[in-house]
């Protein structure tokens, strides 16, 4: 969904339609009959399913990624109103539909729970802090010594590292830097930035900040212009357990923010995450060096 353009309404309808919708019609051989005049996105999404599952045979999987990008992209353009309105009509086509649908998995920064997108689609289950799965999207530190060994022992060998000592203080380095990220109160694991990760190896290993050049940079930056106060080095984050449920990603944006709204949005953009519960407070830190870093830097370039 991060393909589609949300400048205006018009912009948005068009690259809905030929940026997502037809290239996974033509890849699918059902693009010969698509309702090309049609103007209504659950038309689109109706007939993608219906025509894929009669080809085939068979009920389809959808899997839909960054799905709450149009409404975030729409917050700075002032657009998220009427794009709001149509995101709700695309989605409830997947209710409408249901019945051709065998499996639906969906991912995006904010919750489902918090936008009214999905208010005509009821038989969605949140996973987003179920502590089953609370590794799904990032590494343990038992994913990282198997699958990333051999970039270990190659940095080893290229820095003449023998001891155990000095490979437990560079392994400790990872941790520090790209570790922390906690979906869940119920569970003790922690796993580490994947996208990060994988860029600090196939970097030769080198510390550095990638997390800065993905994200919600515009959002976060925007957040921290108008309210660098909430992040002065001291702060103690803390936001109502009930809150993280049920703010509206639009009212960060409104004149005067509630500031559990605006920590519980950083939770779920990847620039906070959850230590501990304290009696309905969840107790909240930078994940890691590299996120602390970057905000610390973020704020004070607005504080100057």
């Amino acid at each position: 969904m991060n393909n589609t353009d949300n400048y205006g309404l018009e912009e948005f309808l068009y690259t809905l339609k030929n940026n997502v919708i037809l290239p996974v019609a033509d890849e699918l051989g059902v693009i010969e009959d698509f309702p090309f005049d049609a103007v209504t996105p659950s038309t689109w999404l109706n007939y993608l399913l219906d025509s894929v599952s009669k080809k085939y045979g068979k009920q389809v999987v959808v899997l839909i990624d960054e799905y709450d990008y149009p409404l975030l992209d729409s917050i700075p353009n002032k657009t998220f109103e009427e794009i709001s309105k149509r995101i709700e009509s695309f989605y409830s086509a997947l209710k409408a539909r249901e019945e051709r649908i065998k499996f639906c998995f969906i991912t995006g920064i904010t919750r489902f729970s918090q936008v009214s997108i999905f208010s005509k689609l009821n038989n969605l289950i949140d996973i987003s802090n179920d502590p089953d799965y609370t590794a799904l999207c990032g590494y343990t530190d038992d994913e990282i010594n198997r699958y990333f060994s051999s970039f270990f022992r190659q940095y080893f060998e290229k820095e003449n590292i023998d001891s155990e000592e000095e490979k437990r203080k560079f392994r400790s380095e990872i941790k520090e830097y790209y570790d922390g990220y906690r979906f869940s109160l119920d569970s003790d694991i922690s796993v580490y930035n994947p996208v990060s990760i994988g860029r600090f190896f196939t970097n030769g290993c080198r510390f550095e900040n990638y997390w800065i050049e993905t994200g919600a940079q515009s959002l976060v930056d925007k957040i921290i212009t108008g309210h660098p106060e909430l992040f002065r080095e001291g702060t103690v984050f803390s936001v109502e357990e009930a809150a993280t449920r049920t703010f509206k990603i639009d009212e960060i944006f409104s004149q005067n923010p509630v500031k559990d709204s605006i920590y519980s949005y950083l939770i779920q953009a990847g620039y906070l995450t959850m230590k501990c519960n304290d009696y309905g407070n969840i107790i909240l830190d930078y994940p890691n060096r590299e996120v602390r870093d970057t905000m610390n830097a973020k704020v004070i370039a607005h504080m100057v």
